[in-house]
């Protein structure tokens, strides 16, 4: 009988956390937007790891990858394994939505 006494306490605190977990998702693409917007790529990958991995969504993981890909090709290094990464990132967006198209990116998504 206790748990069910818990039941409503714990479905309570699940509701008053979620907003607060959705927010935290949104400001990490912000900053992941704001740091691509000023090619600043280390910035945007860091933020957009953190967001896909609460929220993979093909848009994200293309800025990933796209991301990674400057990141190697700004270093002036030919780094097999970061365009490995990189392509692995491409390859997640089109598996999450085949029809997604790099055109479509809305970076104003989060700022509502």
């Amino acid at each position: 009988m206790r748990v069910i006494s818990y039941f409503p306490v714990i479905i309570t605190m699940l509701l008053l956390l979620a907003p607060a977990a959705a927010n935290a998702q949104e400001e990490s693409y912000n900053r992941a937007i704001d740091a691509y917007i000023k090619r600043d790529f280390r910035a945007a990958a860091d933020h957009l790891k953190e967001y896909v991995a609460k929220k993979p969504e093909a848009e994200a993981y293309y800025l990933l990858g796209y991301s990674t890909y400057m990141l190697c090709r700004k270093s002036g290094q030919n780094i097999p394994s970061a365009k490995k990464e990189a392509e692995e990132y491409f390859r997640e967006a089109y598996l999450i939505d085949p029809d997604f198209s790099p055109k479509n990116i809305n970076f104003q998504k989060a700022r509502k």
